[in-house]
């Protein structure tokens, strides 16, 4: 439809084939962008809940680690949305006192679940942070 649309267009405003081209080409690109970026993010980024840290890895081209300490989370964040509910998924960070920390996409159970892992853990801790 949309390569349509720009032929009709481009026949109607008398444009150069080399615009019609050039505007299909990048139209080509930004869908490849659209079906690979899920792909990647989904293949490339990890969590790691351990017993008193959470790690967070990006392992695409350059790899980074992140990794926080139960103890220092202040509070944990859910985002959720129509399509999100639609498939059980939300957005969860983590934010502590410098930093808030964005994790993949997790299923609401992983959420729930590790909503409870950092509150019993928060609960034995005597820090005052």
């Amino acid at each position: 439809m949309i390569a349509s649309g720009i032929i009709v267009i481009a026949n109607y405003l008398a444009w150069p084939i080399w615009t019609v081209l050039t505007v299909g080409a990048l139209l080509a690109v930004q869908l490849l962008f659209y079906v690979v970026q899920p792909w990647i993010l989904l293949k490339y980024r990890y969590y790691i809940i351990a017993d008193n840290y959470v790690t967070k890895l990006h392992t695409f081209f350059f790899q980074k680690e992140v990794i926080v300490k139960l103890e220092r989370i202040q509070f944990l964040k859910r985002k959720t949305g129509p399509l999100l509910n639609r498939f059980g998924l939300c957005r969860n960070s983590i934010v502590t006192a410098g930093e808030v920390i964005e994790l993949p996409l997790m299923h609401i159970d992983k959420t729930k679940e590790l909503e409870r892992h950092c509150m019993n853990f928060l609960e034995k801790v005597d820090t005052d942070v």
